[in-house]
């Protein structure tokens, strides 16, 4: 095949002729692993730790100061011509709305830190931490099937050759295009190779590429490449051999024909059906969105309990999945490899878990650095926890101002006393909020 036909072989294969052009070509996608949030924090625990400490010491600190500012308002009030002055309970409430707003800040800080080293110990990691005791509403959550909601590994149960193709040569260009990669249909078939007696064909590859629906390779006498069957579909061939209920990748010579069928089968995580239980409860409309077939995407898809099934997907249109469910609300998206980086690129909250050293960096919100589907439920309940942590404390620094304006207003306390209301309850609010900083549930 001479250059030109080659370069227009890749561009047919990487692209979809409808769908917009802006995903990163395979060769830049190791590098989004230098993309950031605008939230992301680089410190080390250590350095978060001494910056809780800090902030502690400075939440401290507007306690006492705040307590003085209590002191001057009573003093203030409590002269014979300014019982009734207004203008001190203007100064009360502007001070008062200053130090609530600093101390709201601080106990943000304070949880987002705390979420942050947690998460950590579990192999869980928050990019962006903005995301962590913010409220929203998620609308939509968007899983992809292959590695996230099934094994790491698929089973191949068989590799369907025509007679006129030698079969040593196919498993040896099969070998040489999945031996780097560590999708699930990648891992499947290197476990079936590894168990196969053939001998290996001596067929050098020149160059290899991650495509849009699988992966692609110059060899010395043709190009090959593996695609689903969407992708296979994209060069107008129709693949004849089907497998009801199974998954299907197919070997392309020349983008011309297919000399190899490959049935695999995934198996669903045990923890699949949980997650999907967990999102749900909280009203969450499911979608399962995978370059997989239909059949085999609808038989998984109904065992989880799936509300939305999209096969047949590749990574553009993945991406453009999400942006048509945020037109009708916010999207959340978890998966797990570089065919899904549109996709957590595009969604209003992502999760990424990671399968190996091609990471998806920093452009997931939150980064499950273990190949546990438990982890991304752990990850939300962190969340959920986070967000109510902000409000209680917030709640026990409101009942303590509202506790002492009462005694200053309706009690008339001499000053004593006052003083001894103010530092017991700064005490109580102290052991709350340090019980409420302490005491995290991350079992599932």
């Amino acid at each position: 095949m001479n250059k030109r036909n080659s370069d227009n072989w890749f561009s047919k294969v990487s692209n979809i002729r409808h769908l917009s052009q802006d995903i990163p070509r395979s060769d830049k996608l190791t590098d989004v692993t230098n993309e950031t949030h605008q939230g992301q924090v680089n410190l080390s625990l250590s350095e978060l730790k001494k910056h809780s400490l800090r902030l502690l010491i400075l939440l401290g600190g507007i306690w006492f100061l705040w307590g003085l500012m209590m002191w001057t308002f009573y003093s203030f009030q409590n002269t014979t011509s300014n019982r009734e002055s207004v203008s001190g309970w203007i100064g009360l409430v502007l001070c008062s709305i200053i130090s609530f707003v600093a101390i709201y800040y601080i106990n943000l800080k304070l949880i987002q830190y705390k979420t942050i080293i947690i998460g950590s110990q579990l192999k869980i990691i928050f990019n962006n931490q903005k995301v962590i005791g913010r409220f929203f509403k998620l609308d939509y959550a968007i899983l992809d099937k292959t590695g996230t909601l099934t094994e790491p590994a698929a089973q191949v149960k068989n590799i369907v050759v025509p007679n006129s193709v030698e079969r040593a040569k196919i498993f040896s260009i099969l070998e040489l295009l999945e031996q780097e990669s560590k999708h699930p249909v990648a891992r499947g078939i290197m476990m079936y190779l590894n168990n196969q007696i053939f001998e290996r064909k001596v067929v050098q590859l020149k160059q290899r590429q991650k495509v849009d629906s699988g992966v692609w390779g110059r060899f010395e006498d043709a190009d090959y490449a593996l695609l689903s069957r969407a992708g296979v579909r994209q060069l107008g061939i129709e693949p004849k051999i089907k497998a009801d209920g199974m998954m299907m990748c197919y070997l392309i010579e020349n983008q011309k024909k297919v000399i190899a069928s490959i049935v695999l089968q995934d198996k669903v995580r045990s923890s699949a059906t949980s997650l999907i239980k967990q999102i749900k409860n909280q009203r969450i409309v499911t979608v399962m969105a995978t370059g997989d077939n239909d059949s085999n995407a609808n038989q998984i898809g109904q065992l989880l309990g799936i509300d939305v099934i999209a096969a047949d997907l590749t990574s553009q249109s993945k991406g453009e999945l999400v942006k048509a469910y945020q037109q009708n609300g916010r999207v959340l998206f978890v998966g797990d490899g570089m065919n899904d980086y549109q996709a957590l690129k595009n969604a209003d909250f992502s999760i990424g878990i990671m399968h190996n050293k091609y990471s998806l960096g920093l452009i997931t919100d939150v980064q499950i650095q273990a190949d546990h589907l438990t982890l991304v439920q752990t990850s939300l309940k962190l969340l959920q926890q986070a967000i109510i942590k902000k409000w209680l404390s917030m709640t026990y620094w409101g009942f303590y101002w509202v506790t002492i304006v009462y005694c200053i207003q309706e009690l008339n306390l001499n000053s004593m006393y006052l003083i001894s209301v103010y530092i017991l309850l700064g005490l109580v609010v102290a052991i709350l909020q340090i019980l409420n900083f302490k005491i995290w549930k991350t079992n599932i």
